[in-house]
């Protein structure tokens, strides 16, 4: 009866270990990307194999007009050719596509938003807008690499966080 006792105790144990060690392997796999100037900060979480740039405001100067957007452009698997840009735009946001579905959204912060999708051709469109306003994710996706990563996709949208300072 007492070796019994020790195997199922034994037994036990490694089953935690294997189960810790699969929380561990899973906790480590997303990076926090941030845009911050003096008055906002954008955080979105992605999974680590994906890469990102910072997008800087800039107001123009002599040689070049100034962009009225800036923000975190995110690259599934380093491919640039299918990004995610979050983004804060001065002056209207507008989404106009044929065949648009929209449903609503709330981010794991409590932001609640609006998705929008559109499909052309091969590329999947994602445009969300933010009650907040001027502040939108936009993605382009070949939808390959949309049915690929679609969970992954929704997880980093439903991250998104916004702070206005």
């Amino acid at each position: 009866m007492r070796r019994k006792y020790i195997l199922l105790v034994f037994a036990i144990c490694i089953f935690s270990l294997i189960i810790i060690a699969g929380l561990m392997r899973n906790s480590g796999n997303i990076q926090t990307c941030i845009y911050q100037d003096e008055v906002r900060k954008m955080v979105i979480n992605i999974p680590e194999e994906w890469t990102y740039a910072l997008e800087k405001e800039f107001k123009g100067d002599e040689n070049r007009e100034g962009s009225p957007d800036f923000g975190i452009q995110l690259y599934i698997d380093g491919d640039t050719n299918n990004n995610i840009y979050f983004f804060y735009q001065h002056g209207t946001l507008n989404f106009q596509e044929p065949g648009i579905t929209s449903e609503t959204l709330k981010t794991k912060q409590g932001r609640a938003g609006k998705l929008s999708t559109a499909i052309q051709g091969d590329t999947r469109i994602i445009f969300v807008t933010y009650d907040i306003g001027h502040y939108a994710i936009l993605a382009r996706l070949d939808n390959n690499v949309f049915n690929a990563n679609k969970k992954e996709i929704y997880k980093v949208i439903k991250s998104s966080y916004i702070e206005e300072l």
